[in-house]
């Protein structure tokens, strides 16, 4: 017996080892973490528990850590589990403290390694948040109110309050015109320094000419690159405004005005500021017909301007002139003057446009012009309408042609050429096919959804479409091919596509893009799904945004991409729940930091809309132009939207550029039961590739407080032409 188990013991040493290993049961190595669950906010930072269990594991040893977003190291500690025996299953635990800013997102990661070479045989990780982010910082100016009138002379007594701001330093500034600063003070706001919210006070003296418009700025910056983290500001008014006047010195009261080849207005101002005169004409209903801004030849003091209109009138119309100038402080009219005259006529229905319409319920002059293949514009000239965002039910109307049929075809857009992950030349093609429609608007936009080129092809018939964009931007520059069908209703995009591109060079730092939603979404449920991918992302780790119009962060969640092998590509996939008023403009970011300093290496943004608007409650919005659009040199713009609950019926529409000067007023009358709105703003001068604001609003309250709005961002096209005045 003893003889046959020797014999038994050398066989066993003879045979090969990995012949043994395939023919038993040896468990495989394996690590799950039981605690904290994925996406568990971790408040002890000083006490973070993890629990688990492994199995077959050298030693029953394995390490826990705690990662940051980018793969740091915050913590780390190893522990056995408490397997009966080497190579068995059981449970271990481990208690970690980390030292970072309460809110910074990260993960648990545990892992065991072989005895023979030291690779990894067995991992798990859960992403978690360490500790509940701290209050924004932010900045508020309690005295002086907006608009008020403090010392030309003196000190000006500022106070507010700072919340979670550096050191709790505040700065405050008295700026006068152009920016210009009068007066600087740095102050403190106890108690803001450690997350909690402080009152501060400064005391500014200033010398400035009265009348003097400007602001008082109060501001912190960032401790780790000194950018501005937290601002206020209120516009004010140094010392008594002296006397203002505006004079139309021509035409002259109750003089007939011609108006055939357009007609100039003269006036003379008293310190008006900057200069800025509105010159409107108007009948007699105070409907304006045409306006202008212009600029007199001397703000302070004494000046000159003048301004050339153009009205369409059927006949001898009475109206008036009218020229003002607002605050830029707070918008209200500072000077006016007004004179009443006749406009002779300068116009005479198109006979050879032998078909009408009839206006219904609902209907625009745009939506008409859409229906028989027109403009506003040219139906307002053949038509002698003096004003085109005013017509009424039963009114026939000269069309070049019989309207589209009621019923359109469903609208599909997609984008064939070029194929997502292209990279584009300089002059680049897009090419498509579109059905139920017969325009298609394609933009090239950067990543972070500006637009770099933009064109409009009008087809005959739905099919294919195609157009070129110059495209001026850095080779490597990432973005997106994005093109809409606007809406023959209201001009909205009934149909959009997009496809993710790089721009002259296809370079191997790391990218993140966005799929879904596509620019200018309106995302009506509060939850909602963000989609896209990433490349050459440290261990694929993204974080995503909402934000509002003002760059608020509305939620912020972690995603990873997920991917095959280390640096390639992948798709992620992330859940948002935003909490914001129906109707918010706002955008979706996703970025990626850099593993070595923190900062953003790779984003991503489109602009959208939180929250359909509930069409029973009172709002306003609006529907076209675009976000972001560049404004024709020059031309018509025809803006329009949707709105309930405003006063008569009635929306104010302006054009404004950043320093607050209004270019274009109008009123826009609202079809009473679907609410739509139509205008058109012709600009004055403006700064060339400037930035500025269409807004459209109105009153609801007794003493006029606008109470409902809204605005988007567009531009100024880069060569304006030379306009009167």
């Amino acid at each position: 017996m003893r003889r046959l188990a020797a014999t038994l013991l050398i066989l066993a040493l003879a045979i090969p080892f990995g012949s043994v290993a395939a023919q038993d049961d040896t468990p495989t190595p394996a690590i799950t973490i039981t605690s904290p669950a994925d996406g568990t906010i971790l408040e002890d930072l000083g006490a973070i528990s993890v629990s688990g269990t492994g199995t077959a594991l050298f030693e029953n040893s394995l390490t826990v850590r705690a990662l940051d977003s980018t793969g740091g190291i915050l913590a780390e500690q190893p522990v056995t589990t408490d397997a009966p025996e080497v190579g068995g299953t059981g449970d271990w635990s481990a208690t970690l403290a980390v030292d970072v800013d309460p809110g910074t997102p990260g993960s648990i990661y545990a892992f065991a390694v072989s005895a023979d070479d030291g690779s990894v045989v067995a991992q798990a990780q859960v992403n978690v948040v360490y500790g509940t982010a701290g209050p924004q910082a932010a900045i508020t100016i309690t005295s002086p109110t907006p608009g008020a009138i403090v010392t030309n002379d003196g000190a000006i007594n500022a106070t507010g309050t700072a919340t979670a701001i550096h050191e709790g330093v505040v700065t405050v500034r008295a700026l006068g015109a152009g920016d210009a600063v009068l007066a600087e003070v740095v102050t403190t706001a106890e108690g803001s320094a450690l997350g909690g919210t402080g009152d501060w006070e400064a005391s500014l003296t200033v010398s400035v000419a009265a009348g003097t418009i400007g602001k008082i700025v109060a501001f912190s910056t960032s401790a780790d690159d000194g950018s501005v983290a937290a601002q206020a500001s209120v516009s004010v008014i140094y010392g008594e405004a002296p006397m203002r006047s505006i004079r139309i010195t021509g035409p002259a009261a109750g003089s007939f005005v011609g108006t055939l080849n357009g007609f100039t207005v003269t006036g003379t101002s008293l310190n008006i500021p900057e200069g800025n005169v509105v010159v409107q004409a108007r009948d007699s209903a105070n409907n304006v017909l045409a306006q202008r801004a212009v600029t007199s030849s001397a703000a302070e003091g004494e000046g000159n301007w003048q301004a050339a209109l153009a009205v369409i009138l059927p006949a001898d119309t009475p109206g008036n002139i009218y020229a003002f100038s607002t605050s830029p402080a707070d918008g209200s009219v500072l000077a006016f003057d007004q004179v009443n005259v006749t406009f002779q006529a300068n116009c005479a229905p198109r006979e050879d446009w032998t078909t009408t319409y009839t206006v219904a319920a609902g209907d625009t002059l745009f939506s008409i012009a859409q229906q028989v293949g027109s403009t506003v514009a040219e139906l307002a000239q053949a038509n002698c309408l003096t004003n085109a965002s005013v017509i009424v039910v039963g009114q026939q109307i000269r069309v070049p042609n019989p309207p589209a049929s009621p019923e359109p075809l469903p609208v599909e857009l997609a984008i064939t050429s070029p194929t997502a992950g292209s990279v584009l030349p300089s002059r680049a093609t897009i090419s498509g096919t579109v059905a139920g429609a017969g325009t298609v608007v394609v933009r090239a936009l950067d990543n972070l959804g500006l637009v770099l080129a933009e064109e409009r092809v009008d087809l005959e018939e739905a099919g294919q479409f195609e157009v070129s964009l110059t495209l001026a931007v850095e080779a490597g520059t990432r973005g997106m091919i994005y093109a809409y069908v606007p809406s023959a209703a209201d001009g909205s995009p009934a149909a959009s596509a997009a496809v993710n591109v790089a721009y002259g060079a296809d370079t191997a730092v790391p990218v993140v893009t966005i799929t879904s939603p596509l620019p200018y979404t309106t995302l009506a449920e509060s939850t909602f799904t963000v989609t896209g991918s990433a490349e050459s992302v440290f261990e694929g780790e993204i974080v995503v945004e909402a934000l509002d119009d003002q760059g608020n962060i509305l939620v912020q969640v972690p995603a990873t991409a997920k991917t095959n092998e280390v640096d390639s590509l992948g798709d992620w996939t992330a859940d948002l729940t935003v909490s914001a008023p129906a109707g918010t403009r706002g955008s979706i970011a996703a970025y990626v930091t850099s593993a070595q300093g923190g900062g953003r290496e790779a984003e991503a943004r489109v602009d959208v809309v939180f929250g359909a608007v509930n069409t029973a409650e009172t709002y306003v919005s609006i529907s076209s132009p675009l976000p972001r659009t560049e404004l024709p040199a020059n031309e018509i713009i025809p803006v329009a939207g949707y709105s309930r609950g405003a006063p008569t019926f009635t929306v104010v529409v302006a054009l404004i550029d950043e320093r607050g000067q209004v270019l274009a007023l109008q009123t826009a009358p609202t079809d009473p039961e679907t609410g739509f709105w139509q205008v058109e703003l012709l600009p004055g001068v403006y700064e060339p590739s400037a930035a500025a604001h269409i807004v459209v609003l109105f009153a609801t309250q007794p003493n006029g407080t606008v109470t409902e709005s809204d605005r988007i961002g567009v531009m100024f096209e880069a060569a304006p032409p030379e306009l009167a005045g």
